[in-house]
């Protein structure tokens, strides 16, 4: 859209923050001198100095009200970014792409931890009919690649894809 940008959370709230501050202290400084009278006396001289006159306020909150109006417009002509989330098709995408680098034997014990989520160790070597050793090397080469994820479970562990492959 015409004249909106596009910031991050956080940028968006120190902008905001910023413009209200500014805009404060620049018509406090233009508006006070419309709206307080010079001193008769060294006591209202001494007050005025102190910030403590009754005049001081109303040029401070109509400043106060006038700023907050300029950071709700500019909040409103702020918009923020969308947070970039990965879908379900680029995490696909990540794990064909790294079916592709796998030896046979690591595609199959993939797609089989793929198939159920998570998987005992146990469950896995009866699945695919290996022994224990094969089971288990495949199992910390792939660990070892980061692709899987293992806790331990009484005797066994629990297997599942890692966060980036999920």
């Amino acid at each position: 859209m015409k004249g909106q940008i596009h910031l991050d959370q956080t940028a968006k709230i120190f902008l905001i923050i910023f413009v209200v501050v500014v805009t404060y202290f620049i018509l406090s400084i233009l508006i006070t001198p419309f709206f307080v009278q010079t001193p008769r006396t060294m006591y209202e001289a001494m007050q005025q100095m102190m910030g403590l006159s009754q005049q001081s306020a109303v040029p401070n909150v109509l400043a106060l009200i006038i700023a907050l109006g300029m950071g709700f417009f500019v909040s409103a002509r702020v918009k923020t970014k969308a947070p970039v989330r990965r879908t379900v098709d680029s995490s696909q995408k990540a794990l064909s792409i790294v079916k592709k680098k796998l030896s046979a034997d690591e595609k199959k014990m993939i797609k089989e931890i793929e198939r159920a989520g998570s998987i005992t160790q146990d469950s896995l070597r009866a699945r695919l009919g290996w022994s224990k050793a094969k089971v288990s090397t495949t199992l910390t080469r792939l660990d070892k690649m980061n692709l899987v994820q293992r806790e331990r479970q009484g005797k066994t562990y629990k297997v599942f894809l890692s966060k980036d492959l999920r």
